[in-house]
């Protein structure tokens, strides 16, 4: 999820300077944090790809910190300055794939349906969308790289038809290509969501 209160707005995350350097990223969990499905969760994503998580230490510069600072579940775009949020409270962490979820945006990905192509598979329904939730369906600019990856449904990155409804019963999102696919799974990433992470962090005989 994003949100304008934990995270700045970046037009192109794919520049190296919001990648982790060499894919190490050193997280902390928060004080009196259950860890819950969150190291399994990074267990997998290290298994798939070269990304390789560690516990912070003393004078590493930029780390992430998993924690329940507030209701939701949300986290910044990429590698901070310091330090990166990931927020998960407790119903975020029913399902492996919700986890991933935010680890994915701490890693520097956007929404599949933010991707600047996506008018040709979704169409967003504007005015079903709670408006301080809008910012979560913006189409990126051409300037991030979707990596000749194509647009996947399947993606763990890819919010459900009803998600942020102001509406009951009614879509945010209508599929195109075909009409009525599934979208919205949060069981685990996908193929193509590990091909990204392998492919923007030129892990090594990894690209699949």
């Amino acid at each position: 999820m994003v949100t304008n209160r934990k995270r700045k707005k970046r037009n192109a995350v794919s520049i190296e300077a919001y990648l982790w350097p060499g894919g190490v990223v050193p997280y902390v969990f928060a004080t009196g944090y259950s860890k819950r499905l969150d190291a399994r969760a990074m267990d997998v994503i290290m298994e798939e790809t070269c990304i390789q998580y560690r516990p912070k230490e003393a004078d590493d510069e930029n780390w992430m910190q998993i924690g329940e600072e507030s209701p939701g579940c949300f986290a910044m775009i990429g590698r901070g300055n310091t330090e990166t949020t990931v927020n998960l409270a407790a119903d975020c962490t029913n399902a492996m794939g919700r986890v991933q979820h935010e680890l994915l945006h701490a890693l520097g990905f956007w929404h599949e349906h933010s991707r600047s192509d996506r008018d040709d598979y979704v169409t967003v329904v504007w005015e079903n969308i709670q408006e301080d939730s809008a910012d979560n369906f913006e189409k990126r600019t051409s300037n991030i790289d979707n990596q000749n990856i194509g647009y996947d449904y399947g993606s763990v990155m890819h919010y459900a038809e009803d998600f942020f409804t102001k509406v009951e019963g009614e879509p945010t999102l209508v599929t195109s290509r075909p009409e009525g696919a599934a979208i919205g799974q949060r069981v685990l990433m996908s193929p193509s969501d590990y091909a990204g992470v392998n492919i923007r962090y030129g892990c090594p005989s990894m690209n699949r």
